[in-house]
């Protein structure tokens, strides 16, 4: 083992989840805690300033994924290593079956943690590192065909996983933690949380009109006049209803011609 610690960054935009990978990586004994990040801008510029062995990317974050911030670092020309961490394994993952891309899977275990930061020490700058070309050109892949328009969206039944047609979504609503969609077919739960489930369903298909609300304005069935001049909807496919904010009430007057 090497003698020198580890210099590491973290970048995970949900603080319970960045604390706790902080404490795991204390765990380990042998790294320097050199930054935290919420959001991919700010991972990258603690990468560009600090110059990191190691840096620890949620891939999705807002602003820049963890994606996206990798692929400045390799740009820049950085050194830094980079292992992405998610809570998703129906997304992508069988992308990272390629050996010079690692990640970890939430919830993350002191075990497999310490396996890739052995990993890591093993491909420090002096020695060996063969993995920086087929990590860009899997990320330059991968990004590029993550611009395409998204046609599903994975949602849980019990123990399945279903892929869910994004044009069948009536509306998505944030219940604690998560994102439950609605459909002709029930309600299903997803993995996303609020930001991430406004970048999979996006106008001029949807639209955001409550901060627990996406829409889609095909699917509202009627209209009810409710407080402070705002209203509620009542929604194909739920008896739920769907507030709209008063911030977003002009800009939903417009869309629906009131």
């Amino acid at each position: 083992m090497d003698d020198h610690p580890l210099r590491v960054i973290v970048a995970e935009d949900e603080a319970p989840a960045r604390e706790e990978m902080i404490h795991l990586l204390e765990e380990n004994g042998s790294v320097e805690i050199v930054g935290e990040a919420r959001d991919g801008g700010e991972a990258l510029k603690l990468i560009l300033r600090e110059k990191p062995d190691l840096a620890l990317l949620d891939i999705e974050m807002p602003g820049l994924t963890g994606m996206e911030a990798a692929r400045e670092v390799i740009r820049h020309n950085i050194p830094t290593q980079i292992i992405f961490t998610t809570a998703y394994s129906q997304f992508a993952l069988e992308a990272f079956e390629v050996n010079a891309i690692d990640y970890l899977l939430k919830p993350i275990r002191q075990s497999k943690l310490d396996k890739a930061l052995d990993k890591v020490r093993n491909n420090l700058p002096d020695r060996p590192y063969n993995n920086r070309d087929v990590l860009k050109d899997f990320l330059n892949t991968y990004l590029d065909r993550e611009k395409e328009p998204v046609r599903f969206l994975s949602v849980y039944q019990g123990e399945k996983i279903i892929p869910l047609k994004i044009s069948s979504i009536h509306f998505a609503e944030a219940r604690g933690r998560f994102v439950i969609v609605v459909t002709d077919e029930g309600e299903f739960r997803t993995n996303l949380n609020f930001h991430q489930a406004e970048e999979k369903l996006k106008p001029p298909e949807f639209f955001v009109c409550h901060r627990s609300f996406i829409i889609r304005p095909e699917s509202v069935e009627s209209i009810d006049l409710w407080v402070n001049s705002s209203y509620r909807l009542k929604m194909k496919g739920s008896r739920t209803p769907v507030p709209v904010s008063r911030s977003r009430k002009d800009e939903f007057r417009d869309l629906m011609g009131i």
